[in-house]
């Protein structure tokens, strides 16, 4: 099977905004946390 450049570039994407949503929970957790 072929790796496609356009699936390469979707995978990548998809990775990029799920690290954006993990870190955005983590600094949500810390955050209340300090209060």
């Amino acid at each position: 099977m072929r790796i496609t450049e356009a699936m390469l570039n979707r995978t990548i994407i998809d990775s990029i905004n799920e690290s954006k949503s993990y870190l955005g929970k983590i600094q949500q957790i810390l955050s209340t946390g300090k209060r």
